[in-house]
């Protein structure tokens, strides 16, 4: 008898203990399609290699922009964690960090590259130094002035973190604006002896040396957009987002669960 009673108790438990997974598996569903929602509303997979058109080309539009999907992909990814699940929401808890994970990294790419392009704006606007002097006194200050310009660009430069496709192109500025400021010392060194014909040549070939760091290769721009995101990550992302669709989908159906 007792026997009996004990075995109805814990089937009931069990019986209990399987509703009881079902609600969480719904309410999992629920909340794991609320913040994935979200997210579609504030960006696309499609979007994080062409961003919207009204940020491209403007570096602190575009640095908000990643930004932000950075920080949703991060908050996204801490409320799945606290969700609670069961064995049936697993997959779709693996999907959605993946999805997370993918989106994050893509972002944090782009970041790379937005403050590389912000960098480059910064530098191209003083890189255009006025050398108007009239004397050896104030063809020295003008230089010095352009020197100290260059010098700090060159730190700027090195200091850039670069992706795969710019990497090379950054190595070729370094390169010029290294030989740059060599050639700036040897004319402030000319004028400080006060050699005239040596500093009359050497300003014959400033024109030259200013060129070598504007003609550089640009990267490509297919190649800029798998830095952020592969084709074949592009790809997972899509179809990720579509598997979790369907299965948040699936177990919102959900009523009973182990």
């Amino acid at each position: 008898m007792w026997a009996i009673i004990a075995i109805l108790i814990l089937g009931l438990g069990a019986v209990g203990y399987g509703f009881y997974d079902g609600y969480k598996t719904k309410n999992f569903a629920a909340q794991s399609e609320k913040i994935f929602n979200e997210s579609q509303g504030k960006w696309k997979v499609s979007e994080l290699t062409n961003p919207p058109v009204e940020v491209q080309g403007d570096s602190a539009k575009l640095k908000d922009y990643y930004t932000k999907i950075k920080d949703d992909c991060d908050s996204a990814t801490s409320k799945i964690e606290s969700l609670a699940g069961t064995r049936k929401t697993k997959t779709a808890k693996t999907d959605l960090d993946r999805y997370y994970s993918l989106g994050k990294q893509a972002s944090e790419n782009a970041l790379i590259l937005v403050d590389y392009m912000a960098a480059m704006e910064k530098i191209s606007k003083n890189m255009s130094p006025t050398i108007n002097a009239s004397g050896f006194g104030q063809l020295t200050t003008q230089l010095n002035q352009f020197k100290a310009t260059v010098d700090d660009n060159l730190k700027t430069l090195q200091a850039l973190k670069t992706t795969p496709s710019i990497e090379e192109t950054n190595k070729q500025i370094i390169l010029a604006m290294t030989e740059l400021s060599n050639f700036l010392d040897q004319v402030l060194t000319q004028l400080k002896n006060n050699n005239p014909k040596e500093v009359e040549r050497l300003m014959n070939e400033f024109s030259t040396k200013m060129e070598k760091t504007t003609n550089i290769k640009t990267p490509d721009p297919e190649e800029i957009k798998k830095d952020i995101l592969t084709k074949s990550e592009e790809e997972e992302m899509t179809g990720l987002a579509l598997k979790i669709q369907e299965g948040i989908k699936d177990l919102k159906k959900v009523i009973f669960a182990f």
